[in-house]
């Protein structure tokens, strides 16, 4: 006779008949990498203003849409090192909602949305509340006191040593922006333009 008694032996069939009717518990689950919805590169040429987003898995693929869309021969236009760029910032967008203040925003330049002047993040270019890329020329008065007031004051105080305070606040009355420009900017910028 073996070692198995009455009472082991009831247990363990008593326990094979439990076990599928217990609650499953989930295996911890292994966080998949996600591939963004979108790979979002731009094609064109150093140094000028024809570059396009183009949503592709590869360099070699981007170029291959940018010279399709211009009617390029690859062979014929071969991809150069510097006329594709990355651009990880709009991963998950499509490149016809890439507007001109994501492109200022991802630091490439642009154009300017209310004169159409080339501008580039960081020196002539802002995105300005309304979202729009503008120029730092076609920026209002309000927009400038908002974002850069210390360069509207030097401005200022620039005209009026150039062309005088009256005829300068009367540009401002006749533009319709001398309400929106702080009387302290004002009297920084007419006492800066004494001193010089």
């Amino acid at each position: 006779m073996t070692g198995l008694s009455r009472r082991s032996f009831l247990l363990s069939s008593a326990a094979a008949f439990a076990l599928p009717a217990l609650p499953a518990v989930p295996a911890a689950a292994v966080p998949a990498i996600a591939k963004p919805a979108t790979m979002m590169w731009i094609c064109g040429t150093p140094g000028e203003m024809d570059w396009r987003a183009f949503n592709a898995p590869t360099a070699e693929q981007a170029w291959l849409q940018y010279c399709d869309r211009l009617g390029l021969e690859v062979d014929e236009f071969p991809m150069g090192e510097d006329c594709v760029d990355r651009v990880a910032a709009w991963d998950g967008m499509q490149p016809d909602q890439i507007g001109p203040a994501d492109w200022l925003a991802a630091d490439y330049g642009t154009i300017c949305e209310r004169c159409d002047c080339e501008i580039y993040s960081g020196s002539d270019g802002r995105v300005v509340s309304s979202g729009e890329a503008v120029c730092q020329a076609c920026m209002t008065i309000a927009e400038r006191v908002e974002m850069e007031p210390a360069s509207l004051v030097d401005d200022l105080m620039n005209d009026i040593a150039n062309e005088g305070e009256a005829e300068i606040r009367e540009k401002l009355v006749a533009a319709r922006e001398w309400g929106d420009l702080p009387a302290d900017l004002w009297a920084r910028a007419v006492a800066g333009a004494s001193d010089t």
